[in-house]
């Protein structure tokens, strides 16, 4: 076993998105669940569900496995499948959501095909990755692999962005700020794998991998403060409004 920055990255966001994923259920389950007729809410929540399991896998790769070449390639076989199952999950949600009329489901297939294409490079192409000077890990992989990984990553990543736009242009308030910060988040993922799995293209070297561990835990305290740390002030301080109010009364 092996403490990364990487693995504490991916151990941070993991704790962020299933924070953010509880306060989609939660606001899912607020207009009447499923019988709302409003799937929305929970398409994106468990979205976020699953993207924190991925992100607890690559967490669990990076400390735990990283220096057993076999069982990190086991590790990084499963997330690559439920990478690809995000993704097609990702795509579905933004045609159900934003293109309600259109059929989703040739992108769908496009993106299990990448999915699939992946999942067997890594395997025939596989090197065990390096633990860098800075304690990141190097994922050391093939430019093929990478050009797959990029496609699914970003698909994966960026198809809320969709989502979120088009909330943003039409809502209003805190809801519409909430989604602005999403959007933004999103955004700041698909910068951040295009950066790493581009350095793999291009050789650009360590840098890559310091700079993706940093963001990432950026992006990861921020959603833990937003979607666990906030509603607790929020609540804590609802709570003593009623309590003040209480007391004038009296």
């Amino acid at each position: 076993m092996i403490i990364t920055t990487t693995g504490i990255a991916f151990l941070f966001s993991s704790a962020g998105l299933a924070f953010c994923g509880i306060r989609f259920f939660e606001a899912f389950k607020s207009v009447g669940g499923q019988n709302s007729r409003r799937n929305a809410g929970i398409l994106v929540s468990a979205y976020y569900f699953f993207t924190s399991v991925q992100h607890l896998i690559l967490a669990l790769g990076a400390t735990i496995f990283a220096n057993s070449p076999s069982s990190f390639l086991a590790i990084i076989s499963a997330n690559n499948l439920l990478l690809s199952f995000i993704a097609a999950w990702g795509v579905y949600t933004v045609f159900y959501i934003v293109y309600p009329k259109s059929s989703p489901w040739p992108s769908i297939l496009i993106t299990l095909l990448v999915g699939l294409l992946l999942f067997f490079l890594n395997i025939i192409e596989y090197s065990p990755p390096n633990v860098t000077v800075s304690n990141s890990l190097d994922w050391n992989i093939s430019r093929s692999t990478a050009m797959a990984l990029i496609y699914i990553s970003v698909v994966a990543i960026g198809s809320p962005i969709v989502i979120f736009i088009k909330n943003i242009l039409y809502l209003e308030g805190k809801v519409r700020n909430i989604f602005s910060i999403l959007c933004f988040l999103q955004l700041l993922g698909v910068i951040n794998v295009m950066y790493l799995f581009g350095g793999s293209l291009y050789s650009i070297g360590e840098s890559t991998n310091y700079f993706f561990d940093r963001l990432l835990l950026f992006i990861g305290i921020v959603f833990i403060f937003f979607f666990f740390v906030m509603p607790i002030i929020h609540r804590t301080s609802q709570e003593n409004n009623k309590i003040t109010q209480g007391k004038d009364v009296k």
